[in-house]
């Protein structure tokens, strides 16, 4: 469990702005770990992840690699993506409605925000993790 500052010991304001660092800097280091996860989930065959229809089986396979923790070390970005998919499922669609991640053909990302016309996209690797996109 992690501390609640409570209100009669507040954060200094130095203090509240390094804690806003850590934390962005915590979560671009995870998220960019999620996104390597679900690229290597995609080269394996698994897709779906963002068909609603998909939400009750999602939340299991989350529960269930939750439920494994501590004893599944590095499972941790599976179950961020499972939280993903159906956060987008349920809400982030349509809070982002320019970034639907449905392409017109499956495994295939949108160009851009700016309107464009949709593009085949590989990443490049190093490992895992994706280095640059190349249009293909």
């Amino acid at each position: 469990m992690y501390a609640k500052t409570h209100a009669d010991i507040p954060l200094s304001v130095e203090e509240r702005a390094a804690e806003v660092r850590k934390i962005k800097r915590a979560v671009a280091a995870f998220s960019s770990e999620m996104e390597a996860r679900m690229i290597q989930k995609l080269q394996e065959g698994w897709r779906g992840w963002d068909n609603p229809e998909h939400a009750k089986e999602i939340y299991n396979c989350m529960v269930a690699h939750g439920a494994a923790i501590p004893l599944a070390t590095g499972q941790e970005p599976d179950i961020g993506n499972f939280a993903m998919a159906l956060w987008w499922n349920r809400i982030g669609r349509d809070r982002n409605p320019d970034m639907d991640p449905s392409p017109a053909a499956p495994g295939l990302r949108p160009s851009g925000l700016d309107g464009g016309a949709a593009a085949e996209v590989e990443p490049e690797f190093e490992g895992n993790h994706p280095v640059k996109q190349v249009a293909a």
